[in-house]
């Protein structure tokens, strides 16, 4: 096509003029992408689909019959600009899927993408310049005319079929606030800023997702011209059938790659390794490849040729499916995953735009050059494999971004300063979530002195852990509401981290713990105080004017904060009805037992809240006012339709990473009500005295007997606790049947 527009001085130039088409797409794109991907978190995504199809119809009929290359690269230009249905179809599939099927369902659009890339070069190989001599259409005066119509046609069909079928056969999938059909809480709140939204592991996973991007753009754009090329300049001597026919063989195995291969991978080693393993898949296939025009002529080519395409296939399979589901895992909630999308394909079109320019460029740079090897027709290949080795970083794993580090302390106290040496200190599913960069509180970064003196440097380090106690070693002199020998515990989360043997923090960051109030309780028990425990006081007295005899469902009952219910319910002398995952009969008979021993009234399976049994005795007991839920989907689903006339289900967790949807009837007919709970978020809003106030009590009653902290795994920290230690708590924590709480206790 570029050879027929006449702009190119000479056959080493096509290069250039086919990496400036191409790029022109992937350029207008990022200039819109972001703006179509917020559209459809406000208009839903059904209409935003429908504007990009009918967009790519009519621009693509006006790229195939554009006389000259200034208006195929206008047309290609425009195309772009009205092309944001790759982010919102990624979006589409993540609100069609859940935890359970979400590798399975996010693995279709590298399929179709990948079919589609095999057929179009299939289609345009077949069917370009139809009335050529020996052609299908042999003479005909509109293809002559128009060489490259046909197969133009032939995928603007394509975007006909799609036009019509999301017309009249595809639904919404956005869900809204005040949606006649549900109400989602999990998600419901407003749309957050870029600020909150770009973590840094947000960040670099788009990084990652821009830098593989180039690669392999960079890749996918030069075969085709490498194809082309001459076997006496490096190449492979092929017509544009050949090429074709090679991409298309290729291009069988994506079926196999993505629908079973890769499922079951991202099982076994997660979304992040099957993303690490694919960028090594893709070095031999970049490095390899111009060898190939050195058996050109003989049969061998074509084996060594589909092999090679085969591993490119499975590494590109491996890489995009992959950080498909990173992105979609980040997204805070459905409002946000059209920017977070948005967000990835900007990253990928403005590496889309840059990998065949320098693809381009680098391959007729080299040609020109006439030099040899590796400047030669492998410069552009060695280039690729070099990037891809670049991009081989980490994006937040637990067990790559832990360090146990020294920490040099100074050795002057501030006059607000504040030294303390930490007693003990829990770890916490939400202090998990804050070093992986997805919880909303984050952690405090600043350049510290890290290393023994020898090898002392200073790095830019957060400490982990939010929640924990500690002993006051010294003050500085502005600080006269303190003394040696004080317990203190952190403010609000996020103030300092806690996972340290010692640590220095302003004063405004401690709020000390009366020895009054911790006589007979444990460190370890202070040192859990502000969440779990304090949590179940909150939701038991914040939300319904429970009396003597009235009745609350819980669901995660064996939790921290569901075990402290039971406890504090039976203390008011409120009956509990506790709902636990499935389990052997034997696992469930010992946790039933448990959960009794601390005060549960009745205690049943999540898969028997639908049975008529349950509905009976619920209906015998009288209405159930309050209903507690931290899994949300299908659990706090049935869990609600047991709640009474006019009762509040307040959801404080969301385990199961399933939005809470409740039925119109129950919202009509029922008034039951749906709040949210923070702990950190009534922090924020309360005073000391009330704060002060609750603390007091919950500890008295650890100090009475009446409430008993959840079973932990205690592991002693002292200076030599090594990284080994440290990752083995950790994932104890990380693991979703783990049987205890994990903990340190400082030496």
């Amino acid at each position: 096509m570029i050879e027929g527009f006449h702009i190119a001085e000479s056959p080493k130039d096509i290069a250039f003029y086919a990496s400036l088409l191409f790029s022109s797409f992937a350029i207008a794109q990022t200039l819109t992408i972001m703006y179509w991907s917020r559209l459809s978190d406000r208009i839903g995504r059904r209409p935003v689909l429908l504007m990009g199809l009918s967009g790519n119809f009519v621009t693509f009929l006006l790229f195939a019959v554009s006389p000259t290359f200034y208006l195929a690269l206008g047309a290609r230009s425009l195309n772009g600009l009205l092309a944001g249905n790759v982010a919102v179809i990624k979006s589409v599939l993540a609100e069609i899927s859940d935890d359970s099927n979400r590798a399975r369902v996010m693995a279709l659009l590298p399929l179709v993408w990948n079919v589609g890339s095999v057929a179009g070069s299939a289609v345009g190989g077949v069917f370009a310049d139809p009335a050529r001599e020996g052609g299908m259409l042999e003479g005909s005066r509109l293809f002559t005319l128009f060489p490259y119509l046909l197969p133009c046609l032939v995928g603007s069909s394509v975007t006909l079929v799609g036009l019509v079928l999301g017309t009249f056969v595809v639904k919404e999938t956005l869900r809204k606030r005040g949606d006649s059909e549900s109400v989602a809480l999990i998600g419901g709140r407003p749309r957050r800023g870029f600020r909150e939204l770009m973590t840094p592991v947000v960040g670099s996973v788009m990084f990652n997702n821009a830098v593989s991007s180039l690669v392999i753009s960079m890749s996918d754009q030069i075969y085709p011209i490498f194809a082309a090329t001459g076997r006496g300049d490096g190449g492979l001597g092929f017509d544009s059938r050949e090429i074709g026919y090679s991409l298309a063989i290729s291009g069988l195995a994506v079926f196999y790659l993505q629908l079973v291969v890769y499922p079951r991978m991202e099982r076994r080693y997660g979304a992040l390794g099957c993303y690490r393993r694919g960028l090594l898949v893709l070095v031999p296939y970049l490095v390899a490849m111009p060898w190939v025009s050195f058996v050109a002529e003989r049969w061998l080519v074509w084996p060594l040729l589909v092999g090679l395409l085969l591993v490119k296939v499975a590494g590109q399979v491996l890489v995009f499916t992959s950080i498909n589901l990173l992105t979609v895992n980040l997204a805070p909630s459905r409002e946000d995953l059209g920017f977070m999308n948005g967000v990835q394909q900007v990253a990928m079109s403005a590496t889309r735009m840059l990998g065949p320019l320098m693809g381009g460029v680098a391959w007729s740079w080299s040609l020109r050059m006439g030099t040899g090897y590796p400047l030669n027709s492998h410069f552009v290949w060695i280039l690729s494999a070099a990037l891809t080795a670049a991009v081989y970083s980490e994006v937040g794993d637990l067990d790559k971004v832990l360090r146990v580090v020294w920490r040099q302390l100074p050795l002057e106290l501030e006059p607000s300063g504040v030294l303390v040496k930490m007693l003990a200190a829990p770890v916490n599913p939400s202090d998990l979530n804050q070093i992986e960069g997805t919880y909303p509180v984050k952690g405090r970064f600043a350049d510290e002195v890290v290393g023994r003196e020898e090898g002392s440097s200073v790095k830019r380090v957060a400490v982990g852990g939010n929640e924990g106690v500690g002993v006051v070693e010294a003050v500085g002199s502005g600080v006269d509401d303190l003394r040696v020998g004080d317990w203190v515990v952190p403010r609000r989360a996020g103030e300092y981290g806690t996972w340290c043997t010692r640590t220095v923090v302003e004063r405004s960051a401690v709020a000390g713990v009366p020895l009054e109030w911790r006589l007979g309780v444990d460190a370890l028990t202070v040192g859990s105080l502000k969440v779990n425990p304090c949590s179940a006081y909150r939701l038991l007295r914040d939300y319904v004017g429970l009396a003597p005899g009235d009745w609350v469902i819980q669901n995660g009952a064996n939790s921290g904060v569901g075990r402290a219910v039971i406890q504090m319910a039976r203390r008011m002398g409120v009956r509990t009805i506790n709902v636990v995952r499935d389990r052997s009969p034997d696992e469930y008979g010992d946790l039933e037992r448990e959960l009794c021993s601390l005060g549960a009234d009745l205690v049943v399976r999540d898969s028997e809240l639908g049975a008529e049994w349950l509905r009976t005795r619920v209906r015998e007991l009288g209405p159930l006012r309050l209903g507690l839920n931290c899994v949300g989907g299908r659990m706090a689903l049935a869990m609600s339709k047991h709640l009474g006339l006019g009762a509040t289900l307040v959801s404080y967790g969301g385990m199961s990473r399933q939005p809470v949807v409740l039925p119109t009837s129950l919202l009509l007919f029922r008034d039951v009500r749906a709040c949210g709970f923070w702990m950190n978020r009534w922090y924020e809003n309360c005073g000391p005295v009330e704060r002060d106030r609750m603390w007091r009590d919950v500890l008295a009653m650890a100090r009475d007997g009446a409430f008993v902290a959840q079973p932990m795994g205690v592991s002693t920290w002292n200076e030599d606790l090594g990284l080994e230690e440290m990752r083995r708590v950790v994932e104890t924590a990380a693991a979703w049947n783990s049987a205890k709480k994990q903990a340190f206790v400082f030496a």
